[in-house]
């Protein structure tokens, strides 16, 4: 049995349950509160306090490296954990499995990408509906620029697709998540009059994160641009989009509405 950077005892099956687990859980206790008692008089006196490492977010960081470097397909556990300095074990203790590992790395690139849809909710009727949707194309960028050149070799290995697919479809996680989020609000404009009451939402929503997945594939995979600054491209997206998304002028509805059914 061991201790792990986090302080945690690590069992081995065949000490499971047995009196041995137990003193050493003791001996874990008891060495938190002496560390807690030596950081507080480090604290007091001034005296920079060490840190334990984060294990988890070391190991995270292999996986990045290993996949830019590897790719998905080299990518095994063992190369992962000689990456990170840590015994294979421990590379277990944080994570159930490969699958497991992948999927929380993924989980690191997500803020940015999730939080502008999460604001939408509470931006129905506020501001513009173009400036919201700049927003979203933004944080796509960011997530496709992270997301295609660590995952996209998935298709190439289908046994580890379907199970990727699979705890995906166990999480209830995936893409769809985010084309529901904006298909919500663009619904929720267009009963408020702000979009045009013929656009389809669901249809919108693939439009735009299409388009930020196609773009960054042509940028990462071909090195063209297709003469659009980055900048350049949120604007015009949106702007295109927004032909199809912009509601009639009222007056326009008013005359319609004024007219005899036929």
């Amino acid at each position: 049995m061991e201790l792990n950077e986090s302080g945690i005892v690590i069992v081995p099956r065949k000490f499971k349950n047995s009196g041995r687990a137990l003193t050493f859980s003791i001996i874990v206790f008891r060495r938190r509160r002496y560390d807690g008692f030596i950081s507080e008089q480090k604290a007091q006196t001034g005296e920079p306090v060490s840190r334990p490492k984060d294990t988890r977010k070391q190991i995270l960081e292999a996986a990045r490296r290993t996949l830019e470097t590897k790719g998905l397909l080299g990518a095994s556990t063992r190369e992962i954990a000689r990456e990170a300095g840590v015994a294979d074990g421990t590379l277990y203790v944080h994570f159930a499995d490969r699958i497991e590992l992948f999927l929380a790395l993924l989980q690191e690139y997500l803020p940015p990408f999730v939080e502008p849809l999460r604001r939408l909710e509470h931006l129905t009727g506020r501001r513009t509906v173009r400036a919201n949707l700049a927003d979203v194309v933004e944080g796509a960028l960011y997530w496709f620029e992270k997301l295609l050149p660590l995952f996209a070799p998935l298709a190439a290995d289908p046994l580890l697709q379907n199970a990727f697919r699979q705890r995906l479809n166990e999480r209830k996680e995936g893409p769809h998540l985010s084309v529901a989020a904006l298909e919500a609000y663009l619904t929720a404009e267009q009963k408020l009059g702000r979009v045009h009451p013929k656009a389809n939402p669901r249809a919108s929503a693939v439009l735009l994160f299409g388009a930020c997945q196609y773009w960054i594939s042509i940028v990462q995979g071909l090195g063209n641009d297709l003469g659009f600054t980055r900048s350049g491209f949120v604007k015009d997206v949106v702007h295109s989009l927004m032909i199809g998304l912009e509601p009639p002028p009222r007056k326009a509805q008013a005359s319609k509405a004024a007219e005899p059914d036929s």
